[in-house]
């Protein structure tokens, strides 16, 4: 519960409201003129908590959004009720060289993001994936999965071919370049030109005929679509979703951004 509070907290401070705006002034002259505005703050606060609790599963039938996103990714739900299956953290594949990550493969602890590269907050939590990658070093291997939602970002899949074939082109390390110069030049919520997939390819020095050749093939379909109801049925139902595994084989669901302090502390308890 307060993971997801600090997350609703952290959003909003993206989003630029801050509660620093409001002054007591403001405040005090807003509840003279509306004798109803602390009852309201209450039933507002009272929405937001139950939403948390909904949200990490305190409240059982939740399931609507997941699927949706899983029907989005390509089937894999229950054909009686067309609802996906009990999500579970521990239905991952296993992390191998065949994935983009950074890190040792063999590393202590791993971490699966599952990511959408048109997510404005995934763009904000890949500074905090590459500053992990840097504190734990050869401790921690880090994955990137693909999780394009479609639904609110048409251009997200085509960005996360775009990523998979820089990595068939210029190998691991093109993936990470290209995703870091992505992230970097994107507005996101669709506000990346397609045409400027070419230039990101060419910034990071890959054959720009052979790239949109590439990107125009069908080549990855079935393997973003494969990483997608993995992310579903792992209990991602938005992006970043991440899973950390410890050196026991648990696993442990990370939903958001979450700020960097609270992944160091998942990653710690993973760690022991």
């Amino acid at each position: 519960m307060s993971i997801v509070i600090l997350q609703l907290y952290h959003h909003l401070r993206i989003a630029g409201m801050d509660e620093k705006e409001i002054s007591t002034k403001e405040s005090t002259n807003i509840t003279r003129s509306n004798p109803y505005a602390i009852p309201f703050a209450i039933i507002i606060a009272g929405v937001i908590i139950a939403a948390a609790v909904i949200y990490t599963g305190g409240i059982p039938g939740s399931t609507s959004r997941q699927a949706a996103v899983l029907e989005q990714a390509g089937g894999g739900g229950n054909a009686q009720n067309n609802q996906p299956a009990a999500p579970s953290a521990n239905r991952l594949r296993p992390v191998s060289t065949q994935d983009h990550l950074i890190g040792n493969v063999n590393a202590l602890v791993e971490m699966i993001v599952f990511t959408d590269l048109e997510c404005p907050f995934c763009k904000v939590f890949h500074a905090t994936v590459k500053k992990l990658s840097q504190e734990y070093g050869e401790n921690l291997v880090i994955v990137y999965r693909q999780f394009p939602l479609e639904s609110i970002h048409s251009r997200a899949r085509l960005e996360a071919v775009a990523s998979e074939c820089a990595a068939k082109l210029g190998g691991n390390d093109a993936f990470w370049k290209y995703v870091d110069r992505l992230f970097a030049i994107t507005p996101s919520n669709n506000g990346l030109d397609p045409a400027r997939l070419p230039d990101i390819a060419a910034y990071v020095e890959l054959d720009t005929s052979t790239f949109e050749s590439c990107l125009t093939s069908t080549e990855f379909n079935q393997k973003i679509g494969q990483d997608a109801q993995e992310a579903v049925a792992s209990g991602g139902d938005g992006t970043p979703f991440s899973v950390v595994i410890a050196k026991d084989g648990t696993a442990i669901p990370v939903s958001g951004a979450q700020p960097y302090e609270i992944m160091t502390t998942v990653i710690d308890r993973a760690s022991q």
